[in-house]
This record gives C-alpha cells, structure tokens and sequence, in this order.
C-alpha cells in the first residue's frame, strides 16, 4: 500500500475528493464574477494622421471622387540621407572613419 501523497520536500498534500452537486462554493464579497467578454459598442475607429491619403482608411478610393490636394506622408519628411543642418565643429567629415566607444566631446 502507497503512503500519502507528498511533494518533493516530503510535506504531505491535501488530495482533493470529489464535490458533491449543490456543495457551496465560497466566493469571496467583492470578487470579479466573470460572466463573458465585454461587447464593444461601436467599432474600433483607426488612429490616421493628419493628411493621410483616404486608401489609408482601409477603402479603395471611389471613380470620380475628388482627391484632396495633400502632399503623401514621404514628402513631407523630407529626402532620405539629406543633412538636416550644419555638421557640428570638430565631427568627422563623410568619407572620415570614426573611431568606436565614446568620444570624449562634451
């Protein structure tokens, strides 16, 4: 015959026995009772930016709808690789290596 059921520390465990029907069940005042997932009232309404073309909402542009004179969101950021100001004094120039780790520049 088996001894009781232990855990690996050789405490013994409370071995749970079959519940009656109509056992109470303790539920503690305040407890969430989850009763199904909550139901959205309206659908999600997508976040666009400000001068976003309309395809970008999720619908093909309809034939013969005017279309807003709007720069696309690319033109706007300007051209890739271009400075965005003065190279600062002292940086390296394009074509210079630059040495790893921190530069000591305050």
């Amino acid at each position: 015959m088996r001894g009781p059921l232990t855990d690996m520390s050789g405490v013994p465990m409370a071995v749970p026995g079959p519940v009656p029907l109509g056992a109470p069940v303790p539920v503690p005042l305040g407890a969430p009772l989850p009763l199904g997932a909550p139901v959205p009232l309206a659908p999600p309404v997508p976040v666009v930016p400000a001068g976003a073309p309309l395809i970008a909402l999720g619908g093909p542009a309809a034939a013969g709808a005017p279309v807003e004179a709007a720069a696309p969101i690319i033109d706007m950021s300007g051209v890739k690789d271009a400075p965005t100001g003065p190279a600062p004094t002292g940086g390296p120039v394009p074509g210079q290596p630059v040495r790893p780790g921190p530069s000591g520049a305050s």
